[in-house]
């Protein structure tokens, strides 16, 4: 279907002459998608589907600071830390073990409506700090499983600040192959 085009002859009354027009079909290589104007959501769209993820998650210990005590100075990093973590509390897949609610910051963890665990009862049980600090990095250990990969740890202040069991629990985290 090639067409050869024919030379342009100019005439005296007129300024040029035109060639015909070619024809040209467009070609697409894929469906382009409807302009935004057309989509229309459902009303009522079908609930997520949760399925189980075959893909094995490293696992993971996040120490997490709660500052002060003044919501100002919660990093942001803290914030998204302890809402990510929150969440895979909610949905079954990690802890976010709080080493005591007794801190100012818990009640603006409440009030974004975390989920967390306290750890308040190692004290209240233990004999000494150094049972309570071995029995604290046990459970925060032990959690660590394939079908909960995600523990937090959230501690006043600062984590690696005058805090005995993050230490224990960051080296017994680098002895088991977890991530910190």
């Amino acid at each position: 279907r090639n067409r050869v085009l024919e030379p342009v002859v100019l005439r005296p009354n007129l300024m040029a002459a035109v060639p015909p027009p070619l024809r040209v079909e467009p070609v697409l290589l894929h469906p382009l998608p409807p302009p935004p104007h057309l989509l229309v959501e459902p009303k009522n769209p079908p609930p997520p589907r949760v399925t189980k993820s075959r893909k094995i998650e490293k696992r993971v210990i996040t120490l997490i600071g709660l500052g002060t005590g003044n919501a100002d100075t919660l990093s942001r990093g803290a914030e998204k830390a302890l809402r990510e973590l929150s969440l895979h509390q909610q949905n079954g897949t990690g802890i976010l073990f709080l080493r005591t609610a007794i801190h100012p910051t818990v009640a603006l963890l409440n009030e974004w409506g975390l989920a967390y665990t306290p750890l308040d009862s190692y004290y209240e049980q233990g004999s000494d700090f150094a049972a309570v600090y071995q029995a604290i990095t046990q459970r925060v250990l032990s959690s660590v499983t394939t079908q909960t990969p995600h523990i937090g740890y959230a501690v006043p202040g600062h984590p690696l600040f005058a805090e005995e069991a993050s230490q224990r629990i960051l080296e017994g985290a680098k002895e088991q192959g977890i991530t910190t």
